[in-house]
């Protein structure tokens, strides 16, 4: 029960940002990767 609460309140809009201490930071590489392939679409 408590890891199904966790995931609904990190899934909604905002969940993983509202709070400093659950942001997930993604290392500068991978951050990279991600910016091409978004521009890439």
């Amino acid at each position: 029960m408590g890891a199904e609460r966790a995931v609904q309140r990190l899934s909604r809009t905002d969940g993983q940002f509202a709070k400093q201490a659950l942001k997930i930071l993604m290392p500068s590489g991978v951050r990279k990767v991600a910016e091409l392939a978004r521009m890439a679409g």
